[in-house]
């Protein structure tokens, strides 16, 4: 399993544009689906 846990509840969320289309950051981390 990843050390990295799923929260309620973010600091930061950043959207940072890629050459494909954007992600998403939640406290420097890349939401992943």
């Amino acid at each position: 399993m990843s050390e990295w846990k799923p929260k309620r509840f973010w600091k930061k969320v950043d959207v940072v544009s890629l050459e494909k289309g954007f992600c998403i950051k939640l406290d420097t981390k890349i939401l992943k689906t």
